[in-house]
């Protein structure tokens, strides 16, 4: 039965309001990446927060406003190269997804979301991929519970040249006058396959036999062509009976600025013909070598 003259309340909640980003949002925004990302510099704030505004085409933030004014919540979402486990080669990513505490557990975190997929959709993309760290469960629960599907597990790689000089140096192997004109850097561009899950252990071995100081997963190549399996730098696949015809969709590279005093002195393939055998990747890596001029 309708009652006349009576009108049902609005709460709090069905007053809030998913929205593009608009300018008189920045301090705001900016406010929530920190919560999201304390261990984020102020620097890098500022120049992810600028590529927003400066590639609009490929890029978008939505905001969750709140009545006042203030924003509970944001999603970053992008246009990025296919990313592992994705069948497209386009994908739309989840760059940034944060709803305040206060209004979490009422499907705000599940709207921003679903905003970020309508972005994609209407760009032409079929793929929705994210990312979360390794520890953080509640994370990974919220992507599963939005029906997200883990793909892969990767384990990043950095080793400090700063302390290996300093190392040197107590040793009395060199000294720090001369510590950066004798060093050598090793940097291993490596895809490992399934997580490492054919063979950790395998995987560990190529790093350590290679003797990298660092260790990076891989760039994408943008071919709008097939390309010949004898082109330098071509890393899919070691199993040739695995390659497709004449199709190569991965490669990895290893960028450097000659500007800056750096001069490669070698750059090699690895596989199970030339590293550890059985080779535990369907990739093969490549491992550049550089000393400082």
């Amino acid at each position: 039965m309708k009652l006349r003259g009576f009108t049902k309340p609005t709460t709090v909640f069905e007053r809030m309001l998913i929205r593009p980003l608009e300018p008189h949002d920045y301090s705001d925004w900016l406010r929530l990446r920190r919560a999201l990302w304390p261990d984020c510099s102020e620097a890098m704030h500022a120049c992810e927060m600028a590529a927003y505004a400066a590639s609009s085409s490929t890029r978008a933030v939505f905001v969750l406003a709140r009545e006042n004014g203030r924003l509970g919540g944001f999603v970053e979402v992008s246009e990025r190269d296919r990313v592992d486990g994705s069948m497209s080669p386009r994908v739309a990513y989840l760059e940034g997804w944060f709803v305040e505490p206060d209004l979490r557990g009422h499907g705000f975190g599940r709207s921003l979301v679903a905003t970020a997929e309508r972005w994609g959709l209407a760009r032409g993309l079929t793929e929705l991929a994210s990312d979360a760290g390794l520890d953080n469960t509640q994370a990974c629960g919220a992507h599963q519970a939005l029906g997200f599907r883990e793909t892969f597990r990767l384990v990043h790689f950095l080793k400090s040249l700063h302390a290996l000089v300093a190392l040197l140096t107590l040793l009395g192997l060199t000294n720090s006058a001369n510590a950066a004109s004798v060093c050598e850097l090793k940097i291993l561009s490596f895809n490992i396959w399934v997580n490492g899950g054919c063979s950790l252990n395998n995987c560990i071995e190529v790093i350590r036999t290679a003797g990298a100081d660092i260790v990076t997963h891989p760039n994408k190549r943008k071919f709008p062509d097939p390309f010949a399996s004898n082109e330098p730098d071509i890393t899919w696949t070691p199993l040739t009976n695995e390659e497709p015809k004449g199709v190569f969709d991965r490669i990895d590279f290893v960028y450097f600025s000659p500007g800056d005093g750096a001069l490669v002195t070698s750059s090699t393939e690895l596989e199970g013909r030339n590293s550890v055998n059985p080779w535990p990747s369907d990739h093969r890596a490549v491992l550049s070598t550089f000393t400082h001029l």
